[in-house]
């Protein structure tokens, strides 16, 4: 990967999925990365994501209840380039993390924070989840699940991923912005406003007279549904029913509709001629497989998408084509596919491997830099202001 980024420093205070990834992404892009510890290390340590979210950081553990632990948090941010947090504000707050705070002791800092629900509001110090407030709050979940059904098991760490993504993207014009004026901004996402910005349309379309669940049997418009296979689901989707939909009877076996255009003019219509081309689109698909209805819709040059899960996309030809996965051995021992960053730069190389950092693994390292000497490291160590590594695994 283009490592356009060295020579930028972060400060991470960071937990969970959502602002590792901000800083991951960065630390793929060639910044160097500290993430602040306690010196028990982060909760999300007890997961077996941690190293996906914590791959290419450096780790010094600090016990920033000490006066001695804050001396060294701040001789860190004076050679930041920025700060990252998602924790709660009034965990920031309290140790005087804050924009206001150290924009006036660091004004080339650029501050990022990623929250539950926003930094106003009767939620703002809520704690947040990407299932509660992503999902939840932001109406993502009911909007997706089926019509009568219950509510989905919302899959974790899509918001968190989708909004440190974001953040990132936020991170990197704030750079841009300093490098042109010499102004350090604030860079705010919450994974509540991200979930509201991903569900706009469904927001738009539910303030114009449709509600939210919806079904596939009771569609809005059938050719933008799913479809039900001998061996699997399949969802197609086409702009131009005119023109495509007599292409898509032919797939489905149905020629003898095609010349009547009263099964493929109305198509944009809603309410009962919807469920009626389903109906006839379910009797034509469950007579295919997903790999006949591949070829009959790759042969039509018609948009479709076979349902995969997870345990298909690490297997998928067309992830490896693009470099979209790579190898990786976890600090548990598992070898799993990672997916790499999907935004490429110049060329499709992925990021090099490595393991996740040790609780404190870097703290030595990091102090010898800001001038510790390896007696004052030790003392602080006794003193449990900070964690140095013993080359355990967490």
């Amino acid at each position: 990967m283009k490592k356009f980024l060295e020579g930028i420093r972060v400060v991470g205070f960071e937990t969970a999925g959502a602002g590792p990834t901000a800083s991951k992404l960065l630390a793929e892009y060639g910044a160097e990365v500290i993430l602040i510890e306690p010196i028990n290390g982060i909760n999300t340590r007890v997961s077996r994501s941690f190293d996906f979210y914590f791959l290419h950081k450096k780790s010094i553990a600090i016990n920033m209840k000490t006066e001695e632990g804050m001396e060294i948090v701040h001789k860190l941010l004076a050679k930041a380039d920025v700060f990252i947090s998602n924790y709660r504000k009034r965990a920031v707050d309290k140790f005087g993390l804050d924009y206001e705070t150290l924009h006036a002791k660091y004004p080339r800092l650029i501050h990022a924070t990623l929250t539950g629900y926003g930094e106003n509001g009767p939620l703002k110090d809520y704690p947040g989840f990407d299932t509660t407030a992503y999902w939840g709050r932001a109406g993502l979940a009911k909007s997706m699940r089926e019509k009568d059904g219950d509510p989905i098991v919302t899959p974790s760490s899509i918001g968190d991923i989708a909004s440190g993504t974001v953040l990132c993207g936020g991170i990197m014009g704030a750079l841009y912005h300093r490098e042109r004026t010499g102004e350090a901004m604030k860079v705010y996402i919450s994974l509540y406003g991200m979930g509201v910005y991903q569900n706009q349309e469904q927001m738009f379309f539910s303030q114009v007279g449709y509600q939210y669940p919806q079904s596939r049997l009771y569609p809005r418009r059938a050719y933008a549904n799913t479809y039900l296979l001998k061996d699997g689901y399949f969802h197609f989707h086409t702009l131009d029913p005119k023109r495509d939909m007599p292409r898509v009877l032919k797939v489905i076996g149905r020629d003898d509709l095609i010349s009547d255009p009263a099964y493929y003019e109305h198509w944009t219509d809603d309410g009962e001629w919807a469920v009626k081309m389903r109906e006839i689109m379910d009797e034509g698909f469950k007579k295919l497989t997903v790999e006949e209805a591949k070829a009959g819709f790759k042969e039509q040059d018609i948009a479709f998408g076979e349902i995969c899960g997870p345990d298909d996309v690490v297997k998928d030809p067309q992830a490896e084509a693009n470099k979209l996965l790579y190898k990786h051995r976890t600090t548990y021992g598992d070898e799993v596919y990672f997916a790499a960053s999907p935004l490429k730069f110049m060329d499709d190389t992925v990021c090099e491997d490595g393991p996740a950092p040790r609780c404190g693994q870097h703290t030595a390292e990091i102090l010898r830099e800001y001038g510790y000497s390896d007696q004052e490291i030790a003392a602080l160590a006794e003193k449990q202001v900070v964690r140095t590594d013993k080359g355990t695994v967490k």
